[in-house]
């Protein structure tokens, strides 16, 4: 009999805890927000009715071990599942062997021992008490050493038909689990993991996703990777008394994945958009901070509820992004896409620790006077925002301090009094009206094509917007200047002068470069 059930019972969308950016500061969420733990609940419960003898299946008949791996981790850090854990250590090491050494035919016979998959499973046999060593005959430590070349990288090791072979699976995020595990066992190659794991933090706080033998360090140049960052956190904030090095890398790659978490609290990008899988790791990564109380409600706002439609027998599901939640609640999650849910679930359900349903505060925006010019960056001003709160104004955000955010936007082309709204990772929106003036040619209109010298010429320019601040030019000089009436005329009455020619009239508008018409006139004896 397990010990939790899927439960019906959810609160409102809100969160709590937080991580978060203010200037280079990461902030926590304020204590008045108490965790409410039932959304992380109901995704463990859930996650945990998935198991079948202690393992995960994969769909088609097998086991999905590194799922159940990440099933393990998820449930030990949400807590109380202590025998699930067990359950599930005990299954991996009764029938892990073929995870630790996988093997397939594909033009040859490939036998490998996956580095990977063996700092996972040590990782998490180390956190055990008591610890355990062993999967099948496999000695955890002694394997993932043999993995551990000199400069502290672990890497795989193959054959084809018999013969060494130099593929190799091995990434950052294997490396963080190694890190762990190699760390935690007091191993003497300890020190050369977590080193070469440091190695992959690029300048910017993120960890880079791929490395070679050739290409070591991260030097600049390489793609940030999200997941690899929040994983190699995570692991690392698990090991116990860290050396200075390592907690200033997990300081930098927080501050790093709160600058890239989404408007809308959740974390993600490139072809797989906003997803559970990224923000679930990313708010792991960030537990306590103002950043995952804001991924939490988003995770909850895709986390199946007993009002869900076709989702009510799921309660505590967690779907990959909005797309299939929206199919889920209409058709119920297919069988062959249930592994998707169960990932999502499992990387999310640690990320619901911040989840809460105390209310957040309310936002501001400063009004705007005058006119301004399309397609030009305004700077707006967001106050009550609570500290460390993304703040968003389009595509261009900010992140806020105590007195507010200043956010840049770029203001949509065309003439026309545009609301301009901010919105905060909570939900929360605010909006301010701004008068734009877009490209338009006006008209200007002389009262006469032909003029004597020293007489007077009356010209109007029109097709202004009322109010707008506008000049009327003759010859080179300034004839007018002033606003435009309701009509958005401007009238100007003035000598020619005794030179004779053809002579410009230039009107302008309050944006010249953009508002403008010229006309002639020639002056006669």
């Amino acid at each position: 009999m397990r010990r939790h059930t899927r439960t019906a019972r959810f609160g409102a969308y809100v969160a709590s805890g937080a991580l978060a950016l203010t200037g280079l500061t990461l902030v926590s969420a304020p204590a008045e927000a108490a965790p409410d733990p039932v959304a992380k609940e109901a995704a463990a419960g859930w996650l945990e009715d998935e198991l079948v003898g202690g393992l995960i299946p994969d769909g088609f008949g097998g086991t999905d071990y590194g799922l159940s791996l990440d099933t393990a981790y998820s449930l030990q850090a949400v807590g109380g599942y202590g025998s699930t854990v067990t359950e599930i250590a005990d299954a991996m090491q009764s029938s892990g062997t073929a995870y630790l050494e996988p093997s397939y035919s594909f033009n040859g016979n490939y036998v490998g021992q996956s580095a990977g998959a063996t700092a996972k499973v040590m990782a998490l046999f180390e956190s055990l008490s008591p610890a355990r060593d062993t999967v099948g005959t496999i000695d955890l430590q002694d394997r993932l050493e043999d993995l551990t070349t000199p400069s502290g990288r672990i890497a795989d090791m193959w054959t084809k038909d018999g013969a060494p072979n130099d593929q190799d699976f091995t990434t950052t995020l294997s490396q963080a689990f190694a890190a762990r595990a190699l760390t935690a066992a007091g191993s003497t190659e300890a020190d050369e993991a977590r080193a070469f794991l440091l190695q992959q933090q690029c300048g910017a706080g993120f960890f880079r996703l791929t490395f070679s033998a050739a290409d070591p360090v991260c030097a600049g140049g390489s793609e940030p990777n999200l997941d690899a960052t929040a994983l190699a956190v995570i692991q690392l904030s698990a090991i116990s008394s860290p050396p200075a090095e390592v907690t200033s890398a997990i300081s930098k790659a927080r501050q790093w994945l709160a600058s890239v978490q989404n408007c809308d609290g959740s974390f993600g990008s490139g072809a797989d958009g906003r997803n559970a899988n990224s923000t679930g790791l990313a708010s792991t990564a960030l537990t306590g901070s103002v950043a995952a109380r804001q991924a939490a409600i988003w995770l909850n706002g895709r986390q199946a509820k007993s009002s869900d439609g076709a989702l009510a027998s799921e309660v505590g599901v967690v779907s990959l992004n909005d797309a299939d939640y929206a199919a889920g609640r209409a058709n119920g999650i297919p069988p062959g896409d249930r592994y998707k849910w169960r990932r999502a679930t499992a990387q999310a359900a640690p990320g619901l620790a911040d989840f809460s349903t105390d209310p957040t505060p309310a936002i501001r925006m400063n009004a705007v006077s005058g006119y301004h010019k399309a397609g030009t960056r305004l700077a707006f001003r967001v106050t009550g925002a609570e500290a460390g709160t993304v703040v968003c104004l389009g595509a261009s955000r900010a992140i806020a301090s105590a007195s507010g955010a200043t956010v840049v936007a770029t203001l949509p082309a065309g003439t026309a009094r545009r609301l301009i709204r901010a919105r905060d990772g909570y939900g929360n929106t605010a909006g301010s009206y701004v008068k734009v003036l877009g490209t338009k040619w006006l008209t200007t209109t002389p009262s006469k094509s032909r003029v004597k010298r020293n007489g007077t010429l009356s010209v109007v320019l029109s097709g202004l917007a009322p109010g707008e601040r506008a000049r009327i030019m003759y010859a080179g000089a300034l004839k007018k200047q002033g606003v435009a009436g309701p009509g958005g005329r401007l009238f100007a009455t003035f000598a020619v002068g005794a030179s004779t020619g053809r002579k410009l009239v230039a009107g302008y508008g309050q944006f010249p470069a953009i508002r403008r018409d010229f006309a002639y006139v020639t002056v006669v004896r």
